[in-house]
């Protein structure tokens, strides 16, 4: 028998991310990222280096929605922001709702975090969960998605736990499509499927 163990990404319904950081006694060390699904830097700082143990606020603006972002933080030594005798430094990092997607400051030379961003004023439209079949899932070689109930061709994108798109097309609508994943190695991937008025995410694993 196996037991898997993981994290599933969460989604924010968003336009902003609020990065707070307090610096420790080597601000200049630290920077940070903004990475899309396909790997493709969209916003990161700082503008000016930071000082030392001071705290900064940063408002990142979302570029797209519907869309799996990663963040990451930076320390060229590599002894992260915290703790010790280099200063007790820390960061978080939260949707403009007061939502926390990460907070951090122990760590290496970086930390990242994946996340999902919705658009806020799209909230209500996001059913798609409700009309279509993904399985098996765990998956070993063929992903069947059941499309029967919907009558709008489906856009398919698949994703890596460090949010890059590594497969994406088109199903046809009133079917039942199969992917083929058999290339893919073992592990945790994400689905996403859209259609002109709604969008989901769904987690995969691959045995």
């Amino acid at each position: 028998m196996f037991v898997f163990n993981f994290n599933v990404s969460p989604t924010y319904t968003t336009s902003t991310i609020i990065f707070d950081i307090l610096t420790d006694n080597y601000g200049s060390e630290t920077t940070w990222s903004l990475t899309n699904s396909s790997g493709a830097e969209v916003a990161s700082g700082p503008t000016a280096l930071y000082g030392n143990a001071t705290a900064y606020q940063e408002t990142i603006t979302i570029p797209t929605f519907d869309e799996c972002y990663t963040f990451t933080i930076f320390d060229s030594a590599s002894d992260g922001i915290c703790c010790g005798t280099f200063g007790n430094g820390s960061y978080t990092l939260e949707d403009e709702n007061g939502n926390n997607i990460k907070t951090g400051g122990v760590f290496s030379s970086s930390e990242s975090v994946l996340f999902n961003v919705q658009n806020p004023l799209s909230v209500g439209e996001f059913d798609l969960v409700n009309l279509i079949d993904i399985y098996p899932n765990p998956v070993n070689d063929n992903l069947t998605i059941n499309l029967t109930n919907i009558n709008e061709n489906v856009d398919y994108q698949i994703f890596n736990t460090l949010g890059q798109a590594i497969q994406k097309g088109n199903l046809n609508s009133n079917g039942t499509s199969v992917l083929n994943l058999s290339s893919y190695q073992s592990g945790i991937y994400f689905i996403k499927l859209s259609t002109d008025s709604s969008t989901m995410t769904q987690k995969l694993i691959k045995k």
